[in-house]
């Protein structure tokens, strides 16, 4: 099975990195702004999303509110972008919803972990129809407890979370 993950970024550079990053291991479709993202969305099924936060028009974050909006797609797990990272934003994000939030240098700089941590968003997505929102947050912190643990490769610690 190949892993669909729509890339949103106004920043051509970032659509080439990303496809030399990514492009032999998951199919990657592209958009260069959240409102064609979202036509994409209406048209595509997507397993993942990577969302700049800053772009003129919807921002990031302003799209992943609205896609954690849509009861048909608020379980694709996003994770948002940026070249200026800090604690509010990423707190901001994980708020409203995101997966992950990653620094951009990452893609230039630890491209490996950028891999690993997309390839952990997608395995760990979980879709569990029809279970009331307690239930939810309850398993989405559930898994993000597992993946963090599967990231810092502590099997001991991941088998006993």
């Amino acid at each position: 099975m190949s892993y669909r993950i729509l890339v949103i970024d106004d920043d051509k550079s970032m659509h080439l990195i990303t496809k030399r990053l990514l492009g032999k291991e998951f199919d990657l479709i592209n958009a260069k702004n959240a409102q064609e993202a979202i036509d994409l969305l209406a048209e595509e099924q997507v397993n993942l999303v990577l969302s700049d936060i800053h772009m003129p028009g919807l921002s990031g974050l302003e799209f992943l509110e609205s896609l954690t909006k849509d009861a048909g797609r608020k379980q694709i797990p996003v994770l948002i972008m940026t070249n200026l990272p800090s604690v509010e934003k990423e707190q901001k994000a994980l708020n409203l919803g995101a997966a992950d939030f990653l620094d951009k240098s990452l893609f230039m700089n630890d491209r490996d972990e950028v891999a690993r941590r997309i390839r952990m968003k997608l395995v760990t997505n979980v879709n569990i129809p029809d279970l009331n929102e307690d239930l939810a947050n309850k398993k989405n912190k559930l898994v993000a407890r597992i993946m963090t643990e599967a990231i810092r490769n502590d099997f001991g610690q991941t088998v006993k979370t």
